[in-house]
C-alpha cells in the first residue's frame, strides 16, 4: 500500500480506537462486525501503488501532473500573476497545452465548443475575482446547455487585517459565490496538498450526468508551496451513466406509442451526445413517427437525420406564416420527449403546450431528473441514458406488437407524414427562390449559398439569432449523424461564437468547422480572432452583417408603441460608423474579405474553404439586407460635444 499522508493514518487510528471503544461498552457482535467491513471497504478503497503516484512539488506542478493524469489536452486559459505557480509548472510541461485568449469570456465559449464535439470535460484558467466575475456570461451558456467544464481559479488571499485585498472579493464575500448558480458546484482549495484530489472530484462531477460546469479557486498560497500528494489517473474515477430504464416504465411507454393514432418525438442536443441517434431513427421508422427538433434554429442539433421524411422542422414551421404550415402537435395523442430539453425545455415557445391535446398521453426520458416535470407536468418521467433507453423501447414495443400489426401501423402513417412533409419543403423553395438574386443578398440566398459550398461534413456553429443558415437547416439542409453537425447555445448569451469555433475544431481536428455570427454578436467576442491566427485555429468565419441588432428590433417592435408606430428603435441600428470588420480580422492577424451578392460569396467560399484546408483561419463579411418590421430604419440618437 503506498504510504499513507498524515490525513488518512488518523482516519485510521480514530477508527480503531472507535471499535475498541464499541467492544468496551458491550455492543453487539454484529454491530462490531458492520463497522470493520466498513473499515475494510475504505482501506480497500485508498489509492495503491498500481494506481497512483506521489509527487513533490509546489501546488501548481501538483495541479499540473493531476491534468495530464485526467486526459486533459488544452487549458483555455487568460493568465493572471496570481496563478504564477500553475503557469510555471505548465510552461515546463510539453503534455498540456496553454490555448490563450485575450478575454476570460472567450476562454470559456472556447471550452464549450471543444467539449461540445468531443464529449470530453474540458479545463479553464481565470484570473481570480476580477476573472471570475467577466466569465459570468458564457458559464451561464455553459450551465443551460450542461456542458462538462471546469473552470480554475486563482484566489487571493483575504485573511489579512482589514480584509479589503486588491483582486480579492469584498469583505463579507466569497469569490466561489459569484457564479455558484450557474454551476453544480462551486469550491475552493487553501493548501497544495488538497488540490489533485480536488481537481479529480471536480472534473468527476462536471462530466457525470446530468453533466455541467464545476468552479474550482484555489488560493495563491496553494498554487505557491510544495508538498507531496498522490496523483491518479482519472479513469479510475470515472463514473458510468449508461443507465437502462425501469422495465415496467419503458414497457407501459412502449404500449401508449403502439396504441396511439398520431404519436410523435421530441429531440433535443442529449440524443447526440449519447449516440443515440441511430436508435431514434429506428424507433422512428417502426411505427412511422413524426419527429421534430423543438428549439430548432436556437440550440445545438438533437442529429436526428433533417432529411429525413418523417421530420417536420418546428422553428421553419413557425417561421412561414405565409404557407398553409401543417400542425403535427395539434393532432398528437402521444408525445414522447427524448432529452429533458426536448420536452418543455424552460424559456421555450410558450404556445408549444398549448398546441398539445389536453388528453394527449406524455412521456420524457433522460439522466436529468431536475429538468424532467421541474415545471411542465408530464405522465411518465423515465430515468434512462437515451441510449440504453431508446435499444429497451425498441425492444419493448416489438415485445408489444407483433411485426404484421407494427407494419400495417407503419404503412398506414408513412405515406400521409411524408407527403406533408415533402410538399412543404417544396413550398419553402419556392418562396426562398423569389428572395434570391438581389443585389444586397436576402438572408435565405446567404443560407442557401453557404449549404451549397461547405463541405458536406461541415460542423456548423451559430451566434445569429434572427437569420443565418439554421433558418433553414432544420428544414432543407442535411444535418445527421453522417452529415453536418449543428452547434448552438441555449443560452443566448452574446460573446459566445468565436470563442466555440475554436474549441469545435480543436476537438474536431478533422472536419471543416464554419462559424456563422451575426455583426452584433462578433462585437462581443471579436477579440478571438487573435487566438485563431497565433494558433492557426482553421475556421471559416461567416459574419452577416446588417448593421443591426435585429432579434432585439423584432422584439422591439411587438411591444408595439412608440418605437414600432414610429420606426425608431433605440439602440438596434450600428451603422454610423459602419464596422469593417475585415479590417478588424485582418488587424488580428486573420486574412478575409466582404461580399454582398451571391456570386461573390460562391468566389469569397472557395477561397475562404482553400484557406482553412490549408490550416488558415479566413473571415467573410457577408452584408446581407435587414428583415421584417422597421427593416429600413436607421434611425439612431446622435450625441455631440
Amino acid at each position: 500500500m503506498a504510504k499513507e499522508t498524515e490525513e488518512e493514518l488518523s482516519i485510521r487510528l480514530d477508527r480503531r480506537t472507535f471499535i475498541k471503544g464499541l467492544v468496551a461498552i458491550g455492543a453487539g457482535v454484529s454491530l462490531v462486525d458492520t463497522v470493520r467491513a466498513r473499515e475494510a471497504s475504505y482501506l480497500e478503497s485508498m489509492p495503491h501503488d498500481d494506481l497512483c503516484r506521489t509527487i513533490k512539488g509546489s501546488g501548481g506542478k501538483l495541479l499540473v501532473e493531476q491534468l495530464k493524469a485526467s486526459g486533459i489536452k488544452y487549458v483555455f486559459g487568460n493568465p493572471g500573476s496570481t496563478e504564477v505557480a500553475f503557469y510555471d509548472a505548465l510552461a515546463e510541461c510539453r503534455e498540456l497545452n496553454l490555448i490563450m485568449g485575450l478575454h476570460e469570456g472567450i476562454v470559456v465559449s472556447m471550452a464549450h465548443g471543444y467539449s461540445e464535439v468531443t464529449g470530453e470535460p474540458s479545463l479553464v484558467n481565470v484570473h481570480a475575482v476580477v476573472g471570475t466575475a467577466q466569465i459570468g456570461g458564457q458559464l451561464y451558456n455553459a450551465h443551460r446547455d450542461g456542458i462538462p467544464i471546469v473552470v480554475t481559479a486563482g484566489l487571493v488571499d483575504t485573511t489579512v487585517p482589514g480584509g479589503d485585498v486588491v483582486l480579492a472579493p469584498r469583505p463579507g464575500f466569497a469569490q466561489v459565490d459569484i457564479n455558484r448558480q450557474f454551476t453544480k458546484q462551486s469550491g475552493e482549495v487553501r493548501r497544495a496538498g488538497g488540490i489533485p484530489m480536488s481537481i479529480r472530484r471536480a472534473i468527476k462531477l462536471a462530466s457525470t450526468a446530468p453533466t455541467g460546469p464545476v468552479y474550482l479557486a484555489t488560493s495563491q498560497r496553494a498554487l505557491d508551496e510544495v508538498s507531496s500528494a498522490q496523483v491518479v489517473d482519472q479513469e479510475h474515477f470515472r463514473v458510468s451513466t449508461s443507465v437502462r430504464p425501469n422495465a415496467d416504465q419503458i414497457g407501459y411507454v412502449a404500449e401508449q406509442l403502439v396504441r396511439a393514432a398520431h404519436p410523435m418525438l421530441v429531440t433535443g442536443p442529449q440524443l447526440i451526445r449519447d449516440d443515440a441517434v441511430r436508435e431514434a431513427v429506428e424507433l422512428a421508422d417502426l411505427l412511422a413517427i413524426p419527429v421534430t427538433d423543438l428549439l430548432g434554429d436556437f440550440i445545438s442539433g438533437s442529429g436526428f437525420p433533417t432529411q429525413h421524411a418523417l421530420f417536420y422542422p418546428w422553428k421553419s414551421l413557425n417561421r412561414r406564416r405565409s404557407l398553409p404550415t401543417p400542425q403535427p402537435l395539434r393532432r398528437c395523442d402521444m408525445l414522447l420527449g427524448l432529452g429533458p430539453e426536448g420536452f418543455f425545455p424552460e424559456g421555450a415557445n410558450a404556445a408549444f403546450p398549448a398546441s398539445i391535446p389536453s388528453g394527449a398521453f406524455t412521456a420524457a426520458m433522460g439522466l436529468d431528473t431536475d429538468a424532467m416535470s421541474r415545471t411542465r407536468p408530464v405522465d411518465m418521467a423515465v430515468m434512462a441514458d437515451m441510449k440504453e433507453g431508446l435499444k429497451d423501447l425498441i425492444t419493448a414495443v416489438k415485445d408489444v406488437a407483433s411485426a404484421g400489426r407494427l407494419d400495417a401501423i407503419r404503412q398506414t402513417r408513412f405515406i400521409r407524414i411524408a407527403e406533408e412533409v415533402a410538399q412543404f419543403r417544396s413550398q419553402v423553395r419556392q418562396q426562398v427562390a423569389r428572395v434570391c438574386g438581389r443585389n444586397l443578398m436576402h438572408p435565405e440566398e446567404v443560407a442557401m449559398v453557404v449549404d451549397q459550398m461547405i463541405d458536406k461534413r461541415a460542423i456548423t456553429v451559430h451566434e445569429n439569432f434572427s437569420h443565418d443558415a439554421s433558418s433553414l437547416s432544420n428544414l432543407l439542409f442535411d444535418y445527421g449523424p453522417d452529415a453536418r453537425r449543428r452547434v448552438a447555445n441555449s443560452g443566448s448569451a452574446l460573446g459566445w461564437g468565436v470563442g466555440a469555433a475554436i474549441g469545435a475544431r480543436l476537438g474536431s481536428p478533422d472536419r471543416q468547422v464554419v462559424l456563422n455570427i451575426g455583426d452584433g454578436a462578433t462585437m462581443f467576442s471579436a477579440a478571438g480572432f487573435w487566438t485563431m491566427a497565433r494558433y492557426q485555429i482553421p475556421v471559416l468565419n461567416l459574419i452577416w452583417n446588417n448593421e443591426n441588432y435585429q432579434t432585439v428590433r423584432l422584439n422591439f417592435d411587438r411591444y408595439k408603441g412608440y418605437m414600432s408606430q414610429n420606426e425608431e428603435y433605440l439602440g438596434m441600428y450600428l451603422g454610423s460608423p459602419g464596422i469593417d470588420f475585415v479590417k478588424l480580422s485582418e488587424s488580428q492577424g486573420v486574412e478575409g474579405e466582404a461580399v454582398d451578392n451571391a456570386t461573390s460569396l460562391r468566389q469569397a467560399l472557395m477561397r475562404g474553404s482553400e484557406a482553412t484546408s490549408a490550416g488558415r483561419p479566413y473571415t467573410i463579411e457577408i452584408r446581407t439586407s435587414t428583415t421584417g418590421p422597421g427593416a429600413g430604419s436607421t434611425w439612431h440618437q446622435d450625441v455631440t460635444l
